[in-house]
């Protein structure tokens, strides 16, 4: 009963953060960020006492006592923290689909040099149209929130590597 409980919590606040990005996707909470720089994320509804951690922090009542009071609650980024958690979120999605790409379970950092030096050795589809290829730092919120409302349509392709 308690696993449910916390499964529920925890799609509430994915749900909550995923709002606070402007998405309209569930978004796993960087919890470990969140508690070094408690500044970053502002959230409202929470019962008395109660502070945005992992689910598995709780006991029952508590979740309860979170689940009942889950409309009310909000969440709101910094806007410089936003901007960095798009980024984060593009680079660990390409990290993901470059690994898929390889054969691989795992996220990989994408090669993003050598992609350049050698731009036919990995077809990149899905992108939203006017926006290239490249690392997430050079894109702006916009273009990075565009990116994440199709990532299950990107989708990455090697095919060879030149020396």
């Amino acid at each position: 009963m308690i696993l449910q409980l916390r499964r529920q919590v925890e799609s509430l606040f994915s749900i909550k953060y995923a709002e606070a990005l402007g998405l309209p996707e569930p978004v796993k909470v960087p919890y470990s960020k969140f508690q070094m720089y408690p500044e970053d994320l502002h959230v409202t509804g929470l019962p008395e006492g109660i502070s945005l951690r992992r689910p598995n922090c709780f006991g029952a009542a508590k979740l309860r006592k979170i689940l009942a009071v889950s409309k009310c609650m909000e969440s709101k980024l910094s806007r410089i923290d936003l901007a960095n958690t798009l980024r984060e979120q593009v680079q660990d999605l390409f990290n993901r689909k470059y690994g898929e790409a390889l054969g691989i379970k795992y996220p990989v950092q994408v090669p993003y040099k050598r992609i350049k030096n050698n731009p036919d050795s990995v077809i990149i589809e899905g992108l939203p149209p006017g926006i290239p290829f490249r690392k997430p730092c050079t894109f702006g919120s916009q273009n990075l929130e565009r990116i994440l409302a199709v990532a299950d349509k990107i989708h990455f392709t090697i095919t060879r590597w030149d020396a």
